[in-house]
This record gives structure tokens, C-alpha cells and sequence, in this order.
């Protein structure tokens, strides 16, 4: 089998042996922090806005977020290969889809808190479009903005570099919004989410404006033979292995996150207090996440 070289890099800065230069770390990783803005209070804050304002039960809640992330689950693989073809189209068209995904994105979160009055089968249903539209425009743009990164290949140091600009301010994010959605309420964070959707575009629309078209990779990997499937990444014991620890983690993070509201308010009694215990809740692990990565070294 051949070798596989990475594509051409997305901005002309030659050979990735030097360090990052910050201002394109900066550039490529801004629009992490607006994913990250959304995903937490998609999670956290949502069901018990809805659970409180729109009085709709707890069980149908937790089954239509269980069933809106196993439909992202499913359609994941082909929101890939659409982000690798726009990719493999070159940085321009890339963003064009990305500012896309964006635009959608904003639209369908500042819809999410704007349930309409009445009984609760109406708000379910509000939840249920414009959650669902969120959700897959959340996904679409996640795995272009990670894919972009991959794509800039490198050596080893530059590629790390490149992810920790993305997971820094990813990171950020989640600090972030943990405490926004109280302080300037619903609306207040639609707009600051658009704000930083904005900036995270124009951040990569920086490294679009003087990259070459990407072009395909100078050497592939061969292809099966006619009439065979593709090897399955099921077969590949590290393949499992790796899904194992991700669902896990998934499972360990997702559960306290989402029930630590209800935690505050009906068991703590300190709904005031909600914005801070979940802001300690995400520092603990920031504090924790030098440690963690010791370990792993070891």
C-alpha cells in the first residue's frame, strides 16, 4: 500500500518544522470557542429551560435529546465526506460552506429559547425543529473546522499546535458560556454566539485569502479492487478500543453536566447559585487537565 501524503497546506507559510506563528493559531482556532459556546447550553441550560418555562416532562425531554444525538450519530459519517469534498475544493469554498453552516447555526439557537406560549406539546415540538437543525449545522461545521486543521498536515509538533489553538479555545468557551446564559440572558447570548461566529469566520477567512487551492494529494492509498467493500474500522481492535474510551468519556461528562441544574435548584436550593457551581464544575476540570495530560504522557 502507498503512502499517504497530507494535502497541500492551507496558507503559503512553507515548511511546518517552525513553530505555529500565533496570529494563525489565533485565526483557526477563534471559531472554537463559539462551538463551544453552543454545545453547553444545548445540553445544560436547555432541558431545564424547557423542563421550567415550557413545563415540558423531564422523561420526554431526556428522549428527544437521546434521539436527536443518536439521528447526529447516524448522520456524522456523511457530514464527513461532505466536509472532505468541500476541503478537498480548496479553503475558499471550505469557508463559503462553513459561513453557511454558521449563518443557520445562529438562527436556529436564538430559535431554541423562543418557545411558543401554550400547552407543552407545542414547545416539544418547537424543540424537536429547530433543536434538530441546530444540531446537524453544529455538527456540519464542527468536522470542517477540525478537517481544516488536519489538512495544513505538517510535522508532528506543528499538527499539535494547531489542536491545542482549537481545544485552548474550545476550552475557553465552555468557561464561558457555563456563566453567559445568566448573565445576559437568552437573547443576549444568541447575540454574543453570532458575534463570535462572526469573528471565528473572519479568522479563517484570513488564512483563505492568500492560500493557494488545495489540490489532491500528490500520492493515495490504494484503492480495494473492483466489486469489494472497503476494509471496516470495526475489525481494528485499537478502532473499538478508542470508541470505548470516547463513550465513556461522553457518558461520565454528559450525565453530571446536564442534571447539575436541577442538582442547584431542586436539591441545593440555590438557583441563584446555578452560574457559579456550574462555572466551578467546568474550572475543575481545566485545573485538572494538566495532570491529566502528565499522566497520559507516562
Amino acid at each position: 500500500m502507498a503512502a499517504v501524503r497530507p494535502p497541500h497546506e492551507l496558507t503559503p507559510s512553507g515548511p511546518h518544522d517552525a513553530l505555529l506563528p500565533w496570529r494563525q493559531g489565533l485565526a483557526y482556532g477563534a471559531l472554537a470557542l463559539p462551538l463551544a459556546f453552543v454545545s453547553l447550553p444545548l445540553y445544560v441550560s436547555l432541558p431545564h429551560h424547557y423542563a421550567t418555562q415550557a413545563g415540558v416532562p423531564l422523561t420526554v425531554l431526556g428522549s428527544t435529546l437521546l434521539g436527536l444525538r443518536a439521528l447526529d450519530a447516524l448522520i456524522d459519517p456523511w457530514l464527513g465526506r461532505r466536509a472532505d469534498h468541500r476541503l478537498r475544493q480548496g479553503a475558499p469554498s471550505a469557508w463559503r460552506a462553513a459561513a453557511l453552516m454558521a449563518l443557520v447555526l445562529a438562527m436556529s439557537f436564538a430559535a431554541l429559547w423562543q418557545p411558543p406560549a401554550g400547552e407543552w406539546p407545542r414547545a416539544w415540538a418547537w424543540l424537536v425543529a429547530s433543536l434538530g437543525v441546530c444540531t446537524l449545522a453544529f455538527s456540519a461545521l464542527s468536522l470542517l473546522h477540525q478537517g481544516w486543521g488536519t489538512r495544513w498536515g505538517g510535522s508532528v509538533a506543528w499538527r499539535t499546535r494547531v489542536t491545542a489553538w482549537r481545544e485552548g479555545a474550545t476550552l475557553l468557551g465552555v468557561l464561558v458560556a457555563s456563566g453567559l446564559p445568566w448573565l445576559l440572558g437568552t437573547g443576549g447570548t444568541s447575540f454574543a454566539l453570532a458575534g463570535a461566529l462572526a469573528l471565528g469566520l473572519w479568522g479563517l477567512w484570513t488564512l483563505t485569502a492568500s492560500a493557494p487551492p488545495l489540490a489532491p494529494p500528490a500520492c493515495v492509498a490504494a484503492r480495494p479492487a473492483a466489486g469489494r467493500a472497503p476494509p471496516s474500522p470495526w475489525r481494528q481492535a485499537d478502532f473499538r478500543h478508542l470508541l470505548a474510551v470516547f463513550l465513556i468519556n461522553g457518558t461520565a461528562s454528559a450525565i453530571p453536566a446536564t442534571l447539575l441544574p436541577f442538582f442547584a435548584s431542586d436539591r441545593l436550593m440555590a438557583t441563584s447559585w446555578q452560574p457559579a457551581v456550574l462555572l466551578a464544575y467546568f474550572a475543575a476540570g481545566a485545573v485538572g487537565l494538566p495532570a491529566w495530560a502528565a499522566l497520559a504522557g507516562r
